[in-house]
């Protein structure tokens, strides 16, 4: 603890200008907070969120720099989970940023606010002066850190309306993380349903089974090979699992036939995409699907199906998926004739580009590592096999 420092006297002009000061110190800390809620109620991505709280906090207070560190406990949602944030500018930034995480994991229980001097903690240490640390919480629990340190005064003491001001905005990441962690369960629910639907779907027919799983993963790798970033291949593999929703409008006989199909059979199998679209265009966490469940048999050339677009007008998840489809389809068995060569289908990939496929996702298609495909495709078909004797 610091020693109670003696307030000097000060004269009535002296006071009324401390007021002044003070008072418009606290109109742009209230401003600043429901900036701060806005900024949590609106921005598209959890550290993006977190990111600008944190800059804004260094904008409204004279701290050099303001972090967020959250725990790597299951019940921190995955987008933040071991995550720091560091804002504006520290020395020895690395070290700082390991100290923040020893003491985001020493926390034990919701512990108040906290100001720590050189000599009693390493975090004023490598600040080189006090640092504020507040918990933030979710169900009781602490899962974070909010700390700010390297005031920008001449004695750089913390103040009491500054540490009411970061318990406040602790206190809306603790909410925006609760809502976050709500939306992660709902999301996990439903994507859940999905992939029972589906799976109960590819059970219809042995020779696909595991089909969709296989595409969205396949999905996901050329997303990232074509250098998307981690959330937009997530949602890409979502949009993977459930491309062939639609099939659960087909009839069986259709579905399962060993045969050639006929045209009027082939004009129900084409209504699969049409029908997967209006299942899901209700499901509002699974929106983003859309474009990749309607538009996977569209053909770059224009002469795929439903709606007969072309190049570039096809949505991207859509040619990424009509690849994986394709791939998966020809390297796996089907009732009507076995898995073809991996030689063979690679070369009717190359073939294809330009006509049936996107060049530019071909090319990100032929840098995916196969390995972990085809461990998933030995082993669904080993059980496919089992389930048959």
């Amino acid at each position: 603890m610091r020693p109670p420092r003696e307030e000097p006297t000060l004269g009535r002009d002296e006071l009324l200008e401390l007021f002044s000061a003070r008072l418009m110190q606290s109109y742009e800390e209230t401003y600043s907070l429901f900036r701060i809620l806005r900024l949590l109620a609106c921005a598209p991505d959890p550290m993006q969120q977190i990111r600008l709280v944190c800059t804004n906090v260094q904008q409204v207070l004279p701290f050099g720099w303001v972090a967020a560190v959250f725990r790597s406990d299951v019940n921190v949602v995955p987008q933040l989970r071991g995550k720091v944030v560091l804002t504006g500018e520290a020395a020895q930034q690395n070290e700082l940023e390991m100290a923040l995480r020893r003491a985001c994991a020493s926390l034990r229980g919701n512990e108040w606010t906290k100001v720590l001097i050189p000599g009693g903690h390493e975090l004023a240490d490598l600040s080189g002066g006090e640092v504020v640390c507040d918990p933030i919480t979710f169900d009781d629990q602490v899962v974070g850190l909010l700390v700010a340190g390297s005031k920008r005064t001449e004695n750089g003491e913390i103040a009491s309306p500054e540490m009411q001001f970061l318990d406040a905005v602790a206190e809306f990441i603790g909410t925006f993380h609760e809502n976050a962690a709500r939306f992660v369960e709902q999301r996990a629910m439903s994507i859940g349903t999905i992939e029972a639907l589906t799976a109960a779907i590819d059970a219809k027919d042995p020779y696909t089974c595991g089909h969709s799983e296989r595409v969205a993963l396949l999905a996901r790798q050329i997303a990232l090979a074509m250098g998307l970033d981690e959330a937009e291949a997530d949602r890409i593999r979502t949009a993977g699992i459930v491309h062939d929703v639609g099939k659960i409008g087909v009839p069986e006989s259709v579905l399962c036939k060993p045969g050639k199909l006929t045209d009027q059979e082939f004009a129900a199998i084409k209504l699969h995409p049409e029908i997967g679209h209006r299942i899901l265009r209700g499901v509002v966490l699974l929106e983003h699907t859309l474009p990749g469940v309607l538009h996977h048999h569209e053909r770059f050339d224009g002469k795929g199906y439903p709606h007969r677009l072309s190049g570039e007008a096809i949505p991207l998840q859509a040619r990424i998926i009509g690849i994986a489809d394709t791939f998966d389809a020809m390297s796996s068995s089907r009732s009507y004739r076995p898995a073809l060569p991996r030689e063979k289908v690679m070369a009717e990939i190359v073939r294809c580009s330009g006509s049936q496929f996107d060049p530019k996702v071909v090319q990100a298609f032929l840098k995916v590592d196969l390995a972990e495909y085809d461990q998933i495709l030995s082993r669904q078909t080993a059980q496919a096999s089992r389930a048959a004797a």
